[in-house]
């Protein structure tokens, strides 16, 4: 959880009580996710080494989510990091 967030996390478990399914519950008094990325994103968007990633992960809306975009996005946030 994104620190300065709140919220719960559930975890459903099978018979060998291996994690099967899990929730995020953020409270609604959290500010707003896109709010949070935003100076990010408008980094990435200037930022040669990383337009291509942004423009892919990023839509208008927000985050396209798979797998692939999720490995993206982490190494967008290290090159943010590590500006």
């Amino acid at each position: 959880m994104p620190e300065g967030f709140s919220g719960n996390l559930t975890f459903w478990y099978d018979d060998e009580l291996k994690v099967i399914e899990k929730v995020y519950d953020f409270d609604s008094e959290n500010r707003s996710m896109h709010d949070m990325v935003k100076p990010m994103v408008e980094w990435a968007k200037t930022n040669e080494a990383t337009l291509e990633g942004i423009t892919k992960v990023y839509l208008a809306n927000g985050f396209k989510p798979s797998t692939e975009n999720a490995v993206i996005w982490k190494e967008i946030l290290e090159a943010y990091r590590n500006r």
